[in-house]
């Protein structure tokens, strides 16, 4: 579904990701596990547009997503909950979801899809005019999945949806993404919290420098020696 070949991506003259290569089939979870500075935001920025490859090529369902605009992307079916949620704080839940449907295409539908999200997620319509900005984290981070679903994905991708919640919050929100993988929806997941990762994947990554040194499915990462050591704590 989302093919991945040999990218190169850099920083001004600091190549932050080398020779890249990665697949995600359609109805899969898949996982970048990795440490910090590993390149998986830039990757998943890469993937959305945000940034372009020096080298190599990015293909969703044999589209070269390299060569669009990043708004194009998102009409294709790809959508990115970016790491700190990047909420708009001084616009109101039902605001900052309406803004997952801002590209044309997806404009006609918004109230039957933001119907979807307060079904999915009862809390935020609860505070529909509420600020953004003054929600828990854990609302937070609801409102910004819900912004992503907004344009009905084919392919959802997150990074670090865990970062700063507390463990019964980060318990629900991977629930939540197995719920949507069961609806049909593709998840790429960026992860630091490897054992929760691993337990909701089909298959995952892993990175260091920019570069993927070891990738399996993940009940065999589970049983790793050095996956375990490195990013298990065991």
């Amino acid at each position: 579904m989302l093919d991945v070949r040999g990218i190169d991506v850099y920083y001004g003259e600091v190549q932050v990701i080398h020779d890249m290569s990665f697949r995600v089939r359609k109805g899969d979870i898949i996982s970048l596990l990795g440490s910090n500075g590993a390149g998986k935001t830039t990757t998943l920025k890469t993937i959305s547009g945000l940034l372009r490859p020096k080298n190599g090529g990015i293909y969703f369902e044999e589209i070269r997503l390299d060569k669009i605009q990043p708004s194009s992307v998102i009409s294709k079916g790809i959508s990115h909950v970016p790491e700190g949620r990047r909420l708009f704080p001084k616009m109101t839940v039902e605001e900052n979801l309406m803004m997952g449907a801002f590209e044309k295409s997806l404009w006609g539908n918004r109230m039957q899809n933001i119907r979807n999200v307060y079904n999915l997620f009862p809390r935020l319509e609860e505070r529909k005019d509420q600020q953004a900005g003054t929600l828990s984290g854990g609302e937070q981070q609801m409102v910004a999945i819900g912004r992503a679903l907004m344009s009905k994905p084919k392919i959802l991708m997150l990074d670090e949806p865990s970062l700063g919640l507390a463990p019964n919050i980060v318990e629900s929100i991977f629930e939540l993404l197995k719920e949507l993988n069961g609806e049909g929806i593709t998840i790429l997941l960026v992860e630091q919290n490897a054992q929760a990762a691993l337990e909701i994947s089909d298959y995952a990554y892993v990175m260091e420098t920019g570069k993927i040194v070891l990738d399996g499915k993940a009940e065999d990462l589970k049983d790793n020696v050095y996956v375990k050591q490195a990013y298990l704590g065991l």
